[in-house]
């Protein structure tokens, strides 16, 4: 398991994120957590939500816009930040 650190902007706000990356045989799942002090997760089940590789949420929840945004600036910062070359 690897912890890499992102820093995404919501809204013209930055937050920042802890992502583990989580390795197995058959998938790489990545795991953001926003920092201590960071209460932009706290309507979210668990305080982190977890992408597959291809960026799709592993969440039963039904995503509003809200989280659907922040869903989508997170995957943009594991992107450029963890996963561009």
């Amino acid at each position: 398991m690897d912890i890499e650190k992102i820093l995404v902007y919501i809204r013209d706000k930055e937050y920042s994120f802890s992502v583990e990356i989580l390795h197995d045989e058959n998938e790489t799942v990545y795991r953001a957590t926003p920092d201590q002090g960071e209460n932009l997760l706290d309507d979210i089940a668990g305080g982190y939500i977890e992408f597959d590789e291809n960026g799709h949420v592993q969440s039963e929840e039904r995503q509003t816009g809200k989280t659907r945004e922040i869903n989508n600036a997170i995957w943009r910062g594991i992107e450029e930040q963890i996963l561009a070359p």
